[in-house]
Parts: structure tokens; C-alpha cells; sequence
């Protein structure tokens, strides 16, 4: 699966679109890391609900659920998830809570 990102990019090696259109699309769609974390601070206040809930939604129920088990049986640490996933060792907690429900809701326990 490409990025919206990426496909652009390649619209405009494949010259479908200019290089100037290019540019201008980033600016207008493109988010950089940095503001997608700051966006999701300023969400959560101090809380931190929001963006873990955000996050395993972005990465899906079963990677995150993945992690948790890998983290539980000491098959990775939190840093790996942090590489791995770009799951932050703040909201891990969180997020591998959320996944397990859901999974436990979705087999019946």
C-alpha cells in the first residue's frame, strides 16, 4: 500500500503532474510528525485518552494487540514498539489496554 504521499511523488517522476503542483500539494496535505504529535498533545491535555485511541486506530487492533504480546512475553521491548509501530512509550500502556478489549469483547471473553 503507497502513502498519498508517495503516489504523488511518483505522479511527478512519471510526469503527470509538475513539479511546482507537487509542491504545492505538500504544502497543503503533507503533515509533518512533529505537528501530527503536537496536534495530538494539545487533544489529549492531560489525559492522554485521545491520541492513544487515535493511534491504534491509525495502526489497527491487531498490530497493537501483536506488540502487546510480544512486550508481555519479553519477545521486544518498548523500544522496538517505538521503531516498529512509532507508538510512543507514553501511550503504550494505553493503547495495548484498548487493543486487548477490544479483542477480548471480539472472541467473548
Amino acid at each position: 500500500m503507497m502513502s498519498s504521499n508517495g503516489a504523488a511523488i511518483r505522479l511527478a517522476e512519471a510526469e503527470y503532474i509538475t513539479q511546482p503542483e507537487l509542491r504545492s500539494w505538500e504544502r497543503v496535505f503533507v503533515r509533518t510528525r512533529g505537528a501530527e504529535k503536537q496536534e495530538e498533545k494539545e487533544a489529549a491535555g492531560d489525559s492522554f485518552g485521545p491520541p492513544h485511541a487515535k493511534r491504534v486506530s491509525e495502526l489497527g487492533y491487531f498490530p497493537t494487540y501483536l506488540a502487546k504480546l510480544a512486550v508481555d512475553q519479553k519477545m521486544i521491548d518498548s523500544v522496538d514498539v517505538q521503531l516498529g509501530l512509532s507508538l510512543s512509550s507514553t501511550l503504550q500502556e494505553k493503547a495495548f489496554s484498548l487493543a486487548a478489549r477490544r479483542f477480548e469483547v471480539a472472541v467473548g471473553k
